[in-house]
């Protein structure tokens, strides 16, 4: 599978045919378990992952998390291709979690979401 049936996948989703409109991508995280790009449509940012099959899991957990935990300073789920194992978010604002967690690491907060993560699944 090649990047562009990604991006053109991205494309029929947003609607980005051989239109005027005006869009950018990015690559913005790039490891063995993931790939994340940065899409900028008409001056609105949203992300597109892409995992292995075996770890497509993210798109349901973050809809569990809307739904179930009325959670909502995380990325929504836009469109998911399982065929693909990808899936499109919503921006939630550009902060680099990695940078973050470097200088806000908070302990309690993470065991907590371990926590809740355990149960959800069992």
């Amino acid at each position: 599978m090649s990047n562009l049936e990604l991006i053109n996948w991205v494309r029929e989703v947003i609607g980005v045919g051989g239109s005027v409109v005006e869009y950018d991508v990015k690559s913005v995280a790039n490891t063995p378990y993931s790939r994340v790009w940065k899409i900028n449509v008409n001056n609105v940012s949203m992300y597109l992952k892409k995992t292995p099959e075996q770890l497509f899991l993210e798109p349901g957990v973050l809809k569990i998390l809307h739904e179930t935990c009325n959670i909502s300073n995380i990325p929504r789920v836009i469109a998911e291709n399982k065929k693909l194992n990808c899936f499109l978010m919503t921006d939630c604002g550009d902060i680099d979690l990695y940078e973050h967690f470097k200088e806000n690491f908070e302990l309690d907060i993470v065991k907590k979401s371990l926590k809740i993560y355990k149960n959800m699944q069992r």
